[in-house]
């Protein structure tokens, strides 16, 4: 009886540690698979933050597709807090970090693209300004033109534009006419430097000490053929010229008042990418430590969930084992 007593009590003890190891080991694998969720949230949503930050790059360049950024820095947001920030202990608060940069991000990007909006209406009206001043420069060059076609008509006698691309019309001197003319395509010739060094050195070069000092030149060289094209519409008078001259003065005002400001908005937008830059490594770096914290967790609970597996099977072992008792034979 006391041997049965004994291997019932054994069993009972057994079973009763079998449960306790299975319980254990289940709360471990358990944690396991948090951690393992944890993790690839954290990939999935670091994933998110840099496909962001290959179209923030790409709308740098093209200023299209912004509206492509907002919804993977929402998809990484929605990630992030479905995170069970207590896996984390201590580093929990690196979760609240995260969501707070990717916000700063957000921000950022939108004063850039709000900053790209501008700079694209700023530049629309660059090249407006300069087309009207074409308009009323042609309108000259084709008077000079009819004036010396008449001059031809004369000197030739009834034959005019007929030959008018086959005489030398430096022949021809129409006087004022032909230097307003001169003035007023130098004038042209620079505001066109202008368009394409703001579209060159400045936006696609990013050589802000070229353009300024580039600048400055051209805008010299305008200011001289400035006083010429006024000089000679004075003297010249009539509609065509006045608004010859209206619309240069009209034109150089918006140039000095838009390319600096353009040159503003550019500086400031390439500063906003700094940052957009500097938020994202941030981001990687905390990322990063959470994912190997979480890893080494995870680790942690899968060797202890081991362990507890071999101490279940050491008590089936003996659970199992043969108990009979042992004999003494006696010899007479």
């Amino acid at each position: 009886m006391k041997i049965t007593y004994k291997i019932a009590a054994l069993i009972f003890i057994s079973v009763l540690s079998l449960i306790g190891i299975s319980i254990i080991s289940s709360v471990f694998k358990t944690q396991e698979l948090q951690y393992y969720t944890l993790v690839e949230e954290l990939k999935t949503a670091q994933a998110h933050m840099l496909n962001a930050l290959v179209y923030e790059k790409s709308f740098e360049k093209t200023f299209t597709n912004d509206e492509q950024v907002y919804p993977l820095l929402e998809k990484a947001t929605v990630k992030l807090k479905k995170i069970n920030a207590g896996l984390l202990e201590e580093n929990s608060k690196n979760i609240d970090e995260i969501l707070h940069l990717i916000n700063i991000f957000r921000d950022s990007f939108k004063k850039m693209a709000a900053n790209a909006r501008l700079l694209i209406t700023k530049k629309n009206i660059l090249n407006t300004l300069a087309a009207d001043y074409f308009e009323q420069h042609q309108e000259v060059s084709n008077k000079l033109t009819m004036d010396i076609s008449g001059s031809i008509f004369e000197e030739y006698g009834g034959i005019g534009l007929e030959i008018y691309d086959e005489v030398d019309t430096v022949d021809f001197d129409e006087g004022p006419l032909q230097e307003l003319n001169t003035a007023s395509l130098q004038v042209y010739s620079s505001i066109n430097q202008i368009i394409i060094l703001v579209n060159q050195s400045l936006l696609l070069e990013n050589n802000v000490n070229s353009f300024d000092d580039r600048y400055m030149e051209i805008i010299e060289r305008i200011e001289v053929e400035d006083i010429n094209v006024r000089n000679r519409s004075e003297l010249l008078k009539g509609d065509i010229y006045r608004k010859l001259s209206k619309q240069l003065t009209v034109t150089y005002k918006g140039i000095k008042e838009l390319v600096p400001e353009l040159k503003t908005i550019y500086i400031e937008n390439q500063l906003l990418s700094q940052e957009l830059q500097r938020h994202q490594k941030e981001i990687e770096a905390i990322t990063g430590n959470i994912t190997t914290f979480s890893e080494n967790l995870r680790y942690e609970r899968h060797q202890k969930v081991a362990q507890f597996q071999l101490i279940g099977q050491g008590f089936i072992m003996i659970l199992y084992a043969p108990n009979t008792p042992r004999t003494t034979s006696i010899i007479i």
